[in-house]
């Protein structure tokens, strides 16, 4: 369930995994026809790659805006996936 805590503008700029979360809450904010603008991080990573597919497909379907960053610079060897 989600639960409001003030008024959602009429424009959203929400940051998109593809996961059920992100697109819980691009479908409430659809619902209640809002204009959601849909950010994807591509990490370059398989799972990415797999998830962009998706996520094009989500936006298109759905009138959404989408914004696709790609991640181009290496990852320092002591840094995890996480906090690359």
């Amino acid at each position: 369930m989600i639960k409001l805590l003030g008024k959602v503008s009429r424009e959203v700029w929400l940051a998109f995994s593809g996961g059920v979360d992100s697109v819980s809450i691009a479908d409430f904010l659809l619902r209640g026809k809002r204009q959601v603008n849909l950010v994807f991080i591509h990490h370059g990573t398989q799972c990415s790659e797999d998830s962009e597919v998706f996520v094009r497909k989500f936006a298109l379907e759905r009138n959404c805006n989408l914004f696709i960053h790609k991640i181009t610079e290496e990852k320092p060897k002591q840094d995890s996936l996480e906090e690359f």
